[in-house]
């Protein structure tokens, strides 16, 4: 993995994103959907909603004072649950007798886990826990509104709830197979969680980002000393928020194994959560890419290429791992 170039980084995190919004409007433009069947797994989905409270952080960096408030995530957690399989979200539903791989969702810029729930509910059916925190600065409804520099903070909410995950729920999570999904300014904090030295987490074994860019993060760089993580991209050719092209060079500068989805006419928000286009397309290519990475499912990707063709409005670029990558 070679040093993402100054070329590739903008001025500022703040000058990247002071007028991205990813919460509320839906983008106007955008293809119609299509209908594809997508995997029904065999577990019906349990939810649930937890406060996890780091005591080693202040909630706002800048509040310097020794008895601020910690940092507060809510986190909300879908899982497999005993029971007849099918969508319907139960709240505190009893687990299935299994321990899972987790998935950490980490949400754009005003916006919540429950907005990307259909797509969740499809990996939660097929035996992943998904837990979405809610940053608390840049989610929907912040009570402290929207403060884009805290996204500096959000790599380390992502890893405080893989710890806090396995600590409370040692019998559902399975913390040796952990994957991080990031959209918007949520993606940019789940790249530096993977390939930034100042943020990366050895824990995350795979890593899927909807629409990315690289933007720098205080006290790291992107190293080519950091372990070449499998990672996931979508990212629409009419996206105007977050170029294309800027998705793309991230993508030329990892090494294999690196897998990239073109959404074409696909937008900033939409695809990746009710559509259009039809979201079953990152959906289902997730849940693929899950399969080989955690669970070591060795026709997943075959079944990555299939579904993604299925789709006329997607085109997969796939770089397995090679044996010289593999030896490195």
């Amino acid at each position: 993995m070679k040093v993402v170039g100054r070329r590739l980084l903008a001025p500022s995190l703040v000058l990247v994103l002071v007028l991205v919004g990813c919460g509320h409007k839906r983008d106007k433009a955008s293809p119609s959907s299509t209908t594809t069947p997508v995997a029904q797994g065999p577990f019906a989905v349990g939810t649930r909603t937890v406060t996890f409270v780091d005591t080693s952080r202040p909630n706002n960096r800048k509040d310097t004072r020794p008895d601020a408030p910690r940092r507060t995530i809510v986190t909300n957690i879908w899982y497999p649950a005993a029971g007849p399989p099918g969508d319907t979200e139960v709240p505190d539903a009893r687990p299935a007798p299994a321990r899972f791989p987790l998935v950490v969702l980490s949400h754009g810029r005003t916006a919540e886990a429950q907005q990307y729930a259909a797509s969740i509910r499809i990996w939660v059916r097929a035996g992943y826990v998904v837990a979405g925190p809610r940053h608390p600065f840049t989610s929907r409804n912040s009570p402290f509104g929207s403060d884009t520099e805290d996204i500096q903070n959000q790599p380390a909410d992502d890893s405080f709830v893989i710890t806090r995950m396995a600590a409370e729920f040692p019998d559902l999570v399975d913390a040796r197979h952990v994957a991080v999904v990031g959209h918007s300014s949520g993606a940019l904090s789940a790249l530096a969680a993977v390939f930034n030295t100042c943020c990366h987490d050895r824990r995350i074994d795979a890593l899927v980002l909807e629409a990315v860019i690289a933007v720098p993060f205080t006290g790291g760089e992107y190293y080519d000393d950091l372990p070449d993580t499998p990672v996931l991209f979508f990212h629409g050719d009419a996206d105007l928020t977050f170029p294309y092209a800027a998705g793309r060079a991230v993508f030329q500068h990892l090494h294999p194994p690196k897998f990239f989805v073109t959404i074409h006419g696909g937008t900033h928000s939409n695809p990746y959560r009710d559509g259009p286009p039809d979201f079953h397309l990152v959906a289902q290519a997730t849940l693929d890419f899950l399969d080989r990475y955690l669970k070591d499912d060795d026709h997943a990707l075959d079944r990555l290429s299939r579904d993604v063709a299925a789709y006329p409005f997607g085109t997969l670029e796939a770089v397995p791992r090679t044996a010289a990558a593999g030896a490195r």
